[in-house]
C-alpha cells in the first residue's frame, strides 16, 4: 500500500471520509486545518485519515476510514503506524464512539483511556448514531504517548523475567503465575503529594 498526503481537492475523498463519519459538516470543519492522508493499492483509493496538531502540542486523529472491501487486512493499523511515525515525539489522541470492535481495535493498537465527553454523539448529529447495536452518544477519548507506552517487546521481556523470577523463589512452576500489567496515565498516578508527570518533569538525570 502507498500513503500520500493529499494537499488540494480534500473533498474529492468525501466518499471515503464518511465511513469514518457520517456528517459532511463535522469533516468540512476539521479537514480544512487537518492533513489528510490517502492510502491506495493498485492505484485505487481504499484508505484516508486526518490529522490535526492541536495548541498543546498533541496530534488529534480526526477520521480514520477504510473502504468495506479491503477491511480485515490490517490496513487501518498500517494507517495509523504511519501517522505515529510522522510524529514520532508527539503524543497521539483520538475520539470514538463505545463500538465495541472499534474499542478493541485501538487498544490491540496500544491506544489507552484518556476521557469522555458526555453526550456528544447526541448534542451534534442530528440522527441516532447505531452501531453493532450500540447507540453512540459519548466521545471517548484514547491516547498513545511513544514516550510513555512500553512497546510490545517490552511487556513480554518483563512478563518473562517476573515469571521466570518467581518460579526462581517460591520453587513453584512458571505455568501457576499469572502476570498483568495495569497501565495508568502518568497524570492519574502521584507519588508523594506530585503526579508522576510533574516528577518526570523536574527529573534532571
Amino acid at each position: 500500500m502507498v500513503i500520500r498526503k493529499v494537499e488540494y481537492d480534500k473533498r474529492d475523498f468525501m466518499d471515503l471520509l464518511l465511513i469514518g463519519d457520517e456528517s459532511v459538516d463535522m469533516i468540512v470543519r476539521y479537514l480544512a486545518p487537518g492533513s489528510l492522508h490517502v492510502g491506495s493499492m493498485d492505484n485505487k483509493d481504499i484508505a484516508v485519515i486526518v490529522t490535526v496538531e492541536n495548541d498543546d502540542g498533541s496530534v488529534e486523529i480526526k477520521n480514520l476510514a477504510v473502504d468495506a472491501a479491503f477491511r480485515r487486512r490490517g490496513i487501518g493499523r498500517k494507517m495509523l503506524e504511519y501517522v505515529e511515525k510522522l510524529y514520532p515525539d508527539k503524543k497521539i489522541i483520538l475520539g470514538t464512539g463505545e463500538t465495541p470492535s472499534t474499542l478493541r481495535f485501538y487498544r490491540s493498537c496500544g491506544y489507552r483511556y484518556s476521557h469522555r465527553i458526555p453526550n456528544f454523539f447526541t448534542d451534534n448529529y442530528p440522527n441516532p448514531i447505531v452501531e453493532e447495536e450500540v447507540t453512540l452518544r459519548d466521545m471517548v477519548y484514547l491516547y498513545k504517548d511513544s514516550n510513555k507506552n512500553d512497546t510490545e517487546e517490552q511487556k513480554k521481556q518483563l512478563i518473562e523475567r517476573l515469571t521466570a523470577t518467581a518460579s526462581e523463589t517460591t520453587h513453584i512452576p512458571e505455568e501457576f503465575f499469572t502476570v498483568t500489567i495495569k497501565e495508568l496515565p502518568d497524570e492519574n498516578f502521584g507519588i508523594g503529594g506530585k503526579s508522576i508527570d510533574e516528577i518526570k518533569s523536574n527529573y534532571k538525570p
